[in-house]
C-alpha cells in the first residue's frame, strides 16, 4: 500500500555505529529520502501488463536464496504466456547456488548465463515504502553476460558504489564469508551476534566455520576478493596468522562490533517460523563442497543440520535458547545431542 501510493523512498542511514537498533530513526523522509517512481504489481506476470512489448533489459531477483528458483519460474511461466519478459536475469541472494539454480529453470529461455550480484551495503525497513541503508558498502556484479557491464555502469550512475567482478566463484565465496558470520548460531540461540561473539564457546565455533570455508575455497582454487567496504582477504589473513591464544582477545570484540545487535536474516526467518532457511547455502554449501573434494567441514555440517532440523520442527530449538553452552556442546561432543549428525570436534 505504502510503495502503490507514495512509491519507493530510499535513505541513507544516519547511524554511525552500526550496534544502535535506532540508528537512522533522525532521518526524515521527507527531507532526507530520494523518492524513486515506483510501478507496484500483484505479481511477475502483471508487470509486463499495459506495457509495450518490449522486454525489460535485466530482471533482478533479489529475494532469499530458497525463493529465487520460484521467481525464476513465474518469469518463464509469464513469457509463455506471451510476457515480453527479460533479456537477462541477475541474482542477488546471500550464499552460493543461486545463480546455478535460476539457469536451470531459465535454460532455453532467457539467453546467456545468470549475472551474479552482491550486496554489501546493509539495509533495513524504516517504514512501510522506505528503506534505509548505510554508507558503507555497495555492490559486486559478476559473471560473463554482455549485460553485466552495463548492470554495473547503471548501478554506479544511480549512485551506487559498484565493483564487476570476472570471477563469479571467488565474489560471491567471499560475500559466504561475510554473511555465515554469527548467522546460523544466532538463529540457533536467538541472540544477536554482538552477544554471541563474546562468549568464547561460540567464538571458536565461528572461527572453526570460517577456517572451514576459507579452506574449502583454497581447495578448489578459489581465493577470497575483496568486496565494496569489506577488504575480505585481509580479514581471512588475520584469521589465519593469529595463534589461537590470539584469537579471542584480538577478534571477539571487532567481530561483536562488526555485526551488530541485529539478528541476521537467517535468525530472523526462525524467529518468524518459516520452514525453510538460507542456511543451506551457506554453511550448508561449505559442507557439501568440502565432502565433495575430501576436505571434510564438520562445524559448518553440524551447525546447517541442527539449524535446517530446527527450521523444518524435527528439532526442538528449546533446549538451545538463550543457552550458547547448550550449541556449544551440541557441535563439539557426539554424546549431547541425539543425531549423531550434530557433532564435530575442534577444526584445525
Amino acid at each position: 500500500m505504502a510503495l502503490a501510493s507514495d512509491g519507493l523512498r530510499v535513505l541513507r542511514d544516519a547511524g554511525t555505529g552500526g550496534n544502535d537498533e535506532t540508528d537512522g530513526a533522525v532521518l526524515d523522509p521527507a527531507k532526507d529520502g530520494v523518492a524513486a517512481p515506483t510501478r507496484v504489481v500483484g505479481s511477475i506476470a502483471d508487470a509486463w501488463r499495459d506495457e509495450d512489448s518490449t522486454p525489460f533489459d535485466i530482471g533482478l531477483i533479489a529475494v532469499k536464496s530458497y525463493d529465487a528458483p520460484g521467481v525464476a519460474r513465474e518469469i518463464v511461466d509469464a513469457m509463455a504466456e506471451g510476457a515480453a519478459g527479460c533479456r537477462a536475469l541477475a541474482t542477488f541472494q546471500n550464499g552460493v547456488g543461486s545463480e546455478a539454480h535460476v539457469a536451470a529453470v531459465t535454460a532455453g529461455v532467457i539467453d546467456g548465463p545468470v549475472i551474479a550480484g552482491t550486496l554489501t551495503t546493509s539495509v533495513r525497513l524504516a517504514a512501510p515504502g522506505v528503506v534505509a541503508g548505510r554508507a558503507k558498502g555497495g555492490v559486486g556484479v559478476a559473471g560473463g553476460h554482455p549485460a553485466a557491464d552495463a548492470l554495473a555502469r547503471t548501478l554506479v550512475a544511480g549512485g551506487l558504489r559498484a565493483r564487476r567482478y570476472e570471477d563469479e566463484a571467488s565474489m560471491k565465496w567471499s560475500k559466504l564469508l561475510l554473511n555465515m558470520l554469527g548467522s546460523a548460531t544466532s538463529a540457533i540461540v536467538g541472540r544477536p551476534p554482538a552477544e554471541l561473539f563474546r562468549h568464547r564457546g561460540v567464538f571458536d565455533l565461528e572461527v572453526d566455520a570460517w577456517r572451514e570455508a576459507v579452506a574449502v575455497m583454497r581447495a578448489v582454487g578459489l581465493r577470497p576478493v575483496a568486496l565494496p567496504g569489506y577488504p575480505v582477504p585481509a580479514y581471512a589473513t588475520v584469521v589465519a596468522v593469529l595463534p589461537p591464544a590470539m584469537r579471542y582477545p584480538v577478534l571477539s570484540k571487532l567481530l561483536a562490533g562488526s555485526r551488530g545487535s541485529r539478528l541476521p536474516g537467517v535468525a530472523a526467518d526462525i524467529q518468524a517460523g518459516r520452514t525453510k532457511s538460507e542456511a543451506r547455502s551457506m554453511g550448508g554449501a561449505v559442507a557439501e563442497l568440502g565432502a565433495a573434494i575430501g576436505r571434510p567441514a564438520p562445524v559448518n555440517r553440524a551447525l546447517t543440520d541442527l539449524l535446517v532440523g530446527i527450521a523444518e520442527g524435527r528439532i526442538d530449538r528449546e533446549p538451545f535458547v538463550a543457552r550458547p553452552d547448550s550449541l556449544v556442546a551440541a557441535v563439539r561432543s557426539p554424546h549431547e545431542f541425539d543425531s549423531p549428525s550434530i557433532s564435530a570436534g575442534k577444526a584445525r
